[in-house]
């Protein structure tokens, strides 16, 4: 299944917080140049919060895009939702996520 902001993601395990697990290094400097393009105002170190939040967001209910969403506005950070999938992707591919098409 592809991800997309209309899945719905399921905890597979309960761990405090997984930070970008599942993500390749290349693939993290990736994401921090694709999200410093979409806003000048991000800096790499406000990425553990945001995908701790994002991770505790996570009941099964709430589509990934909703947790995004709400995530970006508590952190007052203008992006596309979509460019955060691929740590949404790392937790998949992890095994600590599964997810359910919206």
């Amino acid at each position: 299944m592809e991800i997309s902001l209309a899945s719905f993601p399921h905890k597979q395990k309960c761990i405090s917080t997984p930070g970008l697990k599942g993500m390749d290094y290349p693939q993290q400097i990736g994401l921090c140049r694709d999200l410093r393009q979409a806003n000048p105002r991000f800096v790499d170190y406000v990425l553990k919060p945001v995908t701790d939040e994002m991770w505790n967001l996570i009941d099964g209910k709430r589509s990934l895009r909703d947790i995004v969403e709400y995530a970006l506005l508590e952190f007052d950070l203008s992006t596309d939702p979509a460019l955060w999938l691929p740590v949404f992707a790392g937790w998949r591919t992890a095994g600590l996520i599964t997810l359910a098409p919206g």
